[in-house]
């Protein structure tokens, strides 16, 4: 399971604002690419 707050999704290289998913048209040759943080040591 993924913890909504620590993920980051990237589209091209570009980080999206949470606020604006919804907003967002993704394209067939689009780069999407989620960016979980993890805790450690």
């Amino acid at each position: 399971d993924l913890t909504p707050a620590l993920v980051v999704v990237e589209m091209n290289r570009e980080i999206l604002d949470r606020g604006r998913y919804e907003d967002v048209v993704v394209a067939e040759k689009d780069s999407l690419e989620l960016v979980h943080f993890v805790g450690g040591g």
